[in-house]
């Protein structure tokens, strides 16, 4: 039995190595609008939400649709991030808006918002982190 236990505790590791490792060596993570929602066309405005031991930075926000925001960790914070729309753990009101995935400290990850309306995420893995995305 300790056999069998030992055995799913090394498959559970070995799985999660895998997902984890499938975004090495990508710089960028993007979120895509699918196709059956308007898409609207990137404006070219970027901006950057950074998440600190302390919590996303700045935690509100207001842009324009079309434009992208760039999601990352700051030095200190050091930690896997994954950064997705509420309700947590579905992240079912915006569904689009999740990176899907733990993203590497050192990586960032960014998604154009293509729809208008007030947006709160939270970091998957830390769900305190909080923000909120207003898209104009």
């Amino acid at each position: 039995m300790k056999y069998f236990i030992g055995f799913l505790v090394l498959l559970a590791l070995a799985l999660a190595g895998f997902f984890i490792s499938q975004n090495k060596g990508e710089d960028t993570l993007k979120g895509d609008v699918p196709e059956q929602q308007t898409v609207v066309s990137p404006t070219g405005v970027e901006h950057r939400i950074v998440l600190t031991k302390d919590g996303y930075t700045p935690s509100e926000i207001s842009i324009s649709a079309g434009d992208k925001i760039i999601f990352s960790t700051s030095p200190e914070y050091g930690k896997l991030h994954w950064p997705a729309s509420n309700i947590h753990p579905t992240h079912s009101i915006y569904s689009e808006f999740d990176s899907k995935v733990p993203i590497e400290a050192e990586k960032t990850w960014s998604f154009v918002f293509g729809r208008v309306g007030e947006w709160r995420f939270h970091d998957h893995l830390a769900p305190f982190h909080t923000g909120v995305i207003t898209v104009e």
